[in-house]
């Protein structure tokens, strides 16, 4: 039995209602998940920005690290003070603090315990 073709007339009215109500749901489900990507637009802008520079801020640092400013701050006492086996790798620029991106990134990676009993050399540099 072959199937048979079935015909149906739909007036235009009932078309451009159907047509709307879909539009209608589709920018409704688009501007809640336009709100929701606002930050992560902002994140990846943010990020973008970072991975631009050569030298990051304390609160560049801090965001690339997921962590506050004031961890960051107290792993920059530790290593001033040398209080640390493997410190956060900065530079002090007469007072004003700056990390080299990718040294951050490769100390971030390594393990952060005691070497054959020695402290490992700061890495820590003061431009003056």
């Amino acid at each position: 039995m072959k199937p048979q073709a079935i015909t149906f007339y739909i007036e235009p009215e009932q078309i451009e209602e159907v047509a709307r109500r879909v539009f209608r749901e589709m920018l409704l489900a688009s501007t809640s998940l336009a709100q929701g990507d606002a930050e992560l637009m902002a994140t990846k802008s943010r990020l973008a920005r970072i991975m631009a520079k050569e030298f990051i801020t304390i609160a560049e640092a801090a965001f690339l690290l997921s962590c506050s400013e004031g961890h960051v701050r107290n792993l920059l006492k530790k290593a001033f003070n040398r209080e640390t086996h493997n410190p956060i790798p900065a530079r002090d620029l007469d007072g004003l603090f700056v990390f080299h991106r990718e040294e951050l990134l490769a100390w971030s990676l390594e393990a952060k315990t005691k070497q054959n009993g020695t402290r490992q050399q700061s890495a820590l540099t003061s431009v003056k």
